[in-house]
């Protein structure tokens, strides 16, 4: 790719670093309460279906699958409209994963019951420009293990932040 100036540049470099995944996992309400004492619950449905099992971009188990549905209850309270406290606790209401066996067929191994939750601080600071508004939100937030202590998790089963 050819730049035609060093902006160009620098605008691709930003916006590409930028569109890098990142590992948040807090719950996002589209529009959070903003004024005192406001708070929210939502409820978000999530299906994952993999056909081959991977590890990475290889593939380890190819023909054998794994099924989870979630449901996860996110919840937000706004002790001011700049700050704010909000979980999320998924429970998984069905987990199936085929594995092969020592005798060449599948095991099939499941999972339900609740996952980790997690717990976040979003610090907001709103801002008001000539003609432009937005806000900067430091959200410092903690995993929470809760999960089953069975053989096939779901969950990590692992504090992190």
């Amino acid at each position: 790719m050819r730049f035609k100036c060093v902006n160009e540049a620098l605008w691709f470099g930003l916006v590409l670093g930028l569109a890098t995944p990142a590992s948040a996992d807090q719950p996002v309400f589209n529009e959070m309460p903003r004024w005192d004492n406001g708070w929210g619950i939502q409820f978000v449905g999530e299906r994952r279906i993999e056909r081959d099992l991977m590890s990475g971009n290889q593939v380890v188990a190819a023909g054998f699958s794994e099924e989870v549905d979630l449901l996860h209850v996110e919840g937000v309270y706004t002790w001011d409209k700049t700050i704010r406290l909000t979980a999320k606790l998924p429970l998984i209401l069905d987990a199936r994963r085929e594995l092969p066996d020592t005798t060449g067929g599948k095991l099939i191994e499941h999972d339900d019951g609740i996952g980790d939750a997690t717990l976040a601080l979003p610090l907001k600071r709103y801002f008001n420009l000539d003609g432009r508004s937005g806000s900067w939100t430091l959200t410092p937030q903690a995993r929470v293990p809760l999960g089953s202590t069975d053989n096939y998790e779901v969950s990590d089963r692992a504090w992190g932040s």
